[in-house]
């Protein structure tokens, strides 16, 4: 991890001050924009390691990612920086007898570990337990007691005194705020807190004020709903849906009696853990050039291709609203002009575990079509000469995802000239077909 800036001459070793030398840490640094996304690599190169091991035994295991729909195979686990998590669906009367075990896989790992030199933390480990703590939160999952009480009890204590500081505000608020990240509405109910923070900016913050009647009443009421922050993930699920209505004004509530088109469609798909998968998959993020519906990401769904996301690059509204309709999760850009360095280095930060960047482009093809007789051709028309910018595009998408594989290909009319595809063929660094 070397930093890009020269050590300064009176930490160069005697005798080496005609080369240039570099500060470098040997462990990666707190904060370093990258940090999280290394470590996390790393480890879960070490997971796959030990995990190849597993597949020889007849185990099959699916991993947990932020960049991956939820799988519903039995057998789960998931890597968070320096963590290995394991989940497995399983009767209670076997949960009973494996408790305080580690598992095959868990087993297999430490062996990795120990051979690799990575040490292990005895006092954090868990090993097939009903309950455990995990990144500050006890699964079935709600906050720790233990902090929901502390917070509970320094709440009562503020509405007591009647007064508080502005820290002291905070330190309630803040925890307030863990405890609803376990059932996120429950934030609406935080309101008035946060403006009597902000008014208390001016003075010390220390110095304590009268509490207002409506901060008061919103401890209070967060203290009564604290029971809706607890969650089980072993409940099970009510086939009935509802929607209700939250207006101050009036309200109403509905409930499901059937399917649409797309619900049944949905229905009858298969999901993440119908089947096994393997664990070394190269994930891909599509790129699609003047996107339209969205075709490669259709193509890429088709070949049943692990993607990781897709990137839609599209200027028509309803074209827009179609794939936003099929594909919720894909980040929109509405002018190819816009992809610029910031763009696609705020892609890069986002799905920084993709080995396959595919950019697809398909350029308005009006200037150049046979069929269109006020043809202008492919430089002279202000929609078609746009296939200039698939090749910068790529390069950008190369620049900022070295780690990976980036390919490309560009589509376009096959009633076009000889000379306008000449024209395109000659000015596009990607491989280019007719169609």
């Amino acid at each position: 991890m070397a930093f890009g800036k020269e050590a300064p001459p009176g930490l160069v070793p005697q005798g080496q001050e005609s080369k240039r030398r570099s500060l470098a840490s040997r462990v990666l640094p707190m904060g370093y924009l990258n940090s999280v996304g290394i470590a996390q690599h790393i480890h879960r190169a070490v997971v796959q390691k030990a995990m190849g091991s597993l597949r020889g035994l007849g185990l099959t295991i699916q991993e947990l990612r932020r960049d991956r729909v939820f799988s519903s195979f039995p057998n789960l686990f998931r890597v968070y920086l320096d963590n290995f998590d394991q989940l497995q669906k399983v009767d209670r009367k076997t949960a009973t007898l494996i408790a305080g075990t580690p598992s095959e896989a868990v087993e297999q790992l430490r062996e990795c570990y120990a051979r690799e030199g990575l040490p292990t933390h005895p006092k954090k480990t868990v090993q097939q337990e009903l309950g455990a703590e995990v990144q500050g939160a006890w699964l079935d999952l709600n906050a720790k007691p233990a902090k929901i009480a502390k917070y509970v009890r320094l709440a009562l204590e503020l509405v007591g005194r009647g007064k508080a500081s502005q820290r002291e505000l905070q330190i309630v608020g803040g925890g307030f705020v863990y405890i609803a990240m376990f059932n996120r509405p429950l934030l609406s109910s935080l309101n008035h807190i946060w403006r009597m923070i902000v008014e208390a900016e001016d003075g010390s913050p220390t110095w304590r004020r009268w509490l207002k009647r409506e901060v008061m009443v919103e401890l209070v009421r967060f203290i009564g709903l604290c029971p809706l922050s607890f969650m089980s993930f072993r409940g099970t699920f009510d086939t009935m849906v509802t929607a209700s209505d939250a207006s101050t004004t009036g309200g109403g509530i509905a409930r499901s009696v059937g399917l649409t088109p797309y619900g049944y469609a949905a229905s009858v798909s298969g999901v993440r853990g119908d089947i096994p998968e393997a664990v070394e998959l190269t994930q891909v993020l599509s790129v699609g050039l003047f996107d339209g519906i969205a075709a490669l990401r259709v193509a890429l769904d088709t070949l049943r291709a692990p993607v990781a996301g897709h990137i839609s690059v599209e200027s028509n509204p309803e074209a827009r609203r179609v794939v936003e309709s099929n594909f919720p999760d894909c980040e929109h850009v509405d002018d190819v002009l816009k992809v610029d360095g910031d763009k696609v280095h705020e892609g890069a930060l986002k799905f920084s575990s993709v080995g396959l960047v595919l950019v697809g482009g398909g350029p308005p093809c009006q200037g150049v079509s046979g069929l269109n007789s006020d043809r202008k051709g492919a430089l002279r028309d202000q929609r078609s000469k746009l296939f200039k910018e698939v090749p910068r595009v790529v390069d950008l998408f190369r620049r900022a995802f070295p780690w990976a594989q980036v390919h490309s290909l560009t589509e376009n009319v096959a009633s076009m000239d000889y000379e306008d595809c000449q024209v395109m063929n000659d000015g596009s660094s990607t491989l280019m077909g007719l169609a």
